[in-house]
Order: structure tokens, then sequence, then C-alpha cells
């Protein structure tokens, strides 16, 4: 899998033209993941998604759900996006505090409407939905009700409760060149405050989960047990060894590249000839992967490996 954060504002963006170069260069069996900030922003997103049916690539979106215009669901439906991951923390009122926009929650339920029309017009069976919420102490007695919401109202196919996490090692938009720095080694300090209250929520969602004709994940991945574990203390879960960085790259909008989405910067795919099985010959990800054979604190939160 590889994922490609597309931004707006930032300059030295990939052009189509090298986009096309990296992208041909992939196998066919390649899942690209299109993260953000929000990937709709990206003044050539629609290019882009044609370019990656073109070439006949699977692909993903994580989007909001607010910026898209009037073709945004038809030219997603007819250029093959597979699975539409869109955020949604909460009902109408308390979706809209979190995110500090009155009308985020209407916009995102009248683009999933779009989208639905847009699979029926084309007569198309994707993307798949993949409604995401974030757990939090502001929402969680609200996700039951949004899952029941989200039922009556769109056609999910998937529902993910993501656990909160913090860890300076991951997801960030600025890279650094050393492993060693203290950033990679913070480990996730997130904690929730509400423990029990959080608690009770999550196991009601197991209980009645069943019911839905969709799939409940969790994210980090785990066992439920370890989901219990994590609420109450999310540094206690550590990673002993994990598999994902040598099948997992992160290509930005300037063309840096990253392991899974640790924030360690192992060259530029402009360096590499456009080609990811350079990037894995390189010295700067060997020396990395060697970090790799025992458990690091820049995993913790994604909990992809084996729990200790």
């Amino acid at each position: 899998m590889y994922k490609d954060g597309l931004n707006q504002e930032e300059k030295d963006h990939l052009s189509l033209e090298e986009w096309e170069k990296v992208l041909s260069k992939l196998p066919k069996h390649t899942i690209i993941d299109i993260t953000g900030a929000e990937p709709i922003a990206y003044s050539n997103f629609i290019p882009f998604t044609r370019l990656l049916k073109k070439l006949g690539l699977r692909y993903s979106i994580t989007t909001n759900g607010t910026l898209y215009n009037k073709d945004t669901a038809d030219e997603l439906v007819k250029n093959g996006l597979q699975v539409l991951m869109v955020s949604l923390d909460g009902l109408e009122d308390t979706h809209n505090k979190l995110r500090g926009n009155s009308k985020a929650f209407s916009r995102t339920m009248e683009f999933l409407k779009r989208i639905e029309e847009a699979k029926k017009k084309y007569n198309s069976k994707t993307p798949l939905i993949n409604i995401k919420s974030t757990v939090l102490d502001e929402n969680h007695t609200e996700l039951v009700p949004l899952m029941n919401f989200c039922h009556s109202k769109i056609n999910v196919d998937v529902f993910t409760f993501t656990f909160l996490f913090q860890n300076r090692a991951r997801g960030g938009m600025e890279l650094l060149e050393d492993f060693s720095s203290e950033e990679f080694n913070t480990g996730n300090y997130a904690e929730y405050i509400n423990i029990e209250d959080v608690t009770k929520t999550v196991c009601e969602i197991e209980r009645i989960k069943s019911k839905f004709p969709f799939p409940i994940v969790y994210k980090p991945r785990m066992k439920f047990a370890d989901v219990l574990r994590y609420i109450k203390n999310p540094s206690s879960l550590n990673v002993d060894s994990c598999p994902q960085y040598k099948n997992n790259l992160t290509l930005y909008f300037n063309g840096d590249l990253a392991p899974c989405d640790i924030g360690l910067k192992v060259g530029n795919i402009r360096d590499y000839d456009y080609r990811f099985q350079k990037v894995y010959q390189s010295e700067s990800f060997k020396s990395f992967s060697n970090e790799m054979h025992s458990g690091h604190k820049a995993c913790q939160g994604c909990c992809a490996g084996c729990h200790k």
C-alpha cells in the first residue's frame, strides 16, 4: 500500500506528469490511499483520479466531505474510486463544534447523498462508504446514536472507530531525517479523561455491533480486550514487531518519502528516478529498517504489529 498526501498551498508539487512517472511503475495490485490534509482541496484532484483510472490502479480517499463541487461525486464514481472514507465525529451540533464549522455536518451528508446518486446513475457498486469517527471524551455519548443515524440515512459499508493517539513520530507533515531524534521516541502520550464512561460506550458498541449490516472496525487495529486496555492507558500497548514498514510508503505532494506514516524522510522520489523499488534499496531506508527489528516507540498508536 502506498499513501499519497495531496495538499493545496505548499510549494514544489509533483506535476501530473511526474505522478504518472511514479504511478505507472507501480505493481497493479498496489492500493493508493489518498489522505490529507484535505485531498479534495488539491487543485489537480480530479485529473489525478482520472490518471489513476487510466493506469488501472485501485485507490481510496479520506475526506471531511465538505469541499466538493457539483461534479465531484460523478467524477469520483466514473474514475473508479474504490473506497470513500468520510469523517463524522458526532451528530450535527457536536460534529460542527468539533470541526469549527456550522455547516460541516450538512455539507458532508449532502456529499454522501451525491455519491449515492452517482453510483445509481453509473450503475456502480463503488465506492464503498467507510464512516470514520474518532472516539473522544467530547463525543463518545453520541457514537451509538451516530451509528443508528448513519444506518438510517446512508448505505454504509464499514464503520470505523479510531481511538485517540498522539505520537509526535506519526502523521505529521514536517519530516525529519534523524531517526534518533527525540520526536521519534516520545511514544503515544494520548490519554482519556473520562475513562470509565468512554469504556462503557465502547462496550455498548461491541455489544450491539452484530445488529448492524456493516462491520465495525477499531483503529488502532487490536483485539477488543486490548481496546479496553488502550482506553485506560494508550501508551501501554507497544508493538513488538511489525512488517508494515516493508509494504507501506507515504509519498508527499512534493515527492518526499516516509516509511508508513512515520515522519522520517528517506529521500525524495525524484532522486530515485520515480521508482519505489529504489527507495527500498537506499541506504537511508536500510538504516531505518535496521532500527525496526524490535519494538520502537514511533509505532505506538498504530498497533499493526504484535502487542506486548
